[in-house]
């Protein structure tokens, strides 16, 4: 993506005149969420100033050698309730996180119509219940693609906490915070949520930037929302 963003933080990538995390914070408040952390390695003093007044940030020092799991550890001692867990690359409509809050207990939000590429994070369900998530995973064995946005009550927060230090204690400091929700599923049911018929785009590519600007945005614009139905 460094050629597509400037040297920018992903996060920070401009859609529709603002940047990806300026969405996702304004996405979050319409469904009543105003509470949020953002954990920041490259160029963290950025990602402050673009979120200035809207979130905490929490810098970690070792984003260079770490990934999603690490930076979810960080955010521990800041939760002890129910939590929404987001990725920063992701541009998604509000209708996604409404329907993920509105599932009993905790859910996240899969795409039924992807999930058989190398890069897609996997989904496997027993009924409408996570029972794995792996890139690694078969396609065959694939019920969709995780987008990256999911929420936990307060319960499997603690237990999500629990599983990461325990992959991080085993020396596995680079790994996705899959790992450890898949540990969770073993115990706590996750509910999946199919939002194939919404619009979302995960950015990891160049091409998915361009999807983002030229096809998801547009949608987003177009499609009609009644942000109190949102709210409520």
């Amino acid at each position: 993506m460094e050629g597509a963003t400037a040297s920018k933080p992903k996060c920070l990538i401009e859609v529709g005149g603002r940047p990806l995390i300026r969405h996702q914070i304004e996405m979050l408040r319409q469904c009543g969420i105003d509470d949020v952390l953002v954990v920041a390695g490259y160029r963290a003093e950025d990602v402050e100033t673009a979120t200035a007044g809207q979130a905490e940030v929490i810098r970690s020092g070792l984003w260079d050698r770490t990934n999603s799991l690490y930076s979810l550890s960080l955010c521990q001692q800041h939760i002890s309730g129910n939590m929404v867990v987001m990725n920063c690359d992701v541009l998604a409509h509000p209708a996604v996180l409404r329907r993920v809050l509105d599932a009993p207990g905790s859910a996240f939000a899969y795409d039924s119509a992807t999930g058989t590429d190398d890069e897609h994070m996997k989904v496997a369900l027993r009924q409408d219940l996570l029972i794995a998530m792996s890139k690694d995973m078969d396609p065959l064995r694939s019920r969709g693609e995780n987008v990256g946005l999911l929420r936990f009550d307060a319960d499997a927060a603690q237990a999500l906490f629990r599983e990461a230090d325990a992959v991080l204690a085993e020396g596995d400091m680079n790994m996705w915070m899959a790992k450890a929700v898949e540990r969770v599923a073993q115990y706590k049911p996750l509910h999946a949520i199919d939002v194939a018929d919404l619009p979302w785009v995960e950015i990891d590519f160049p091409e998915d930037l361009a999807q983002a600007r030229q096809l998801v945005w547009p949608r987003l614009k177009a499609w009609p929302v009644a942000l109190g139905q949102l709210a409520g």
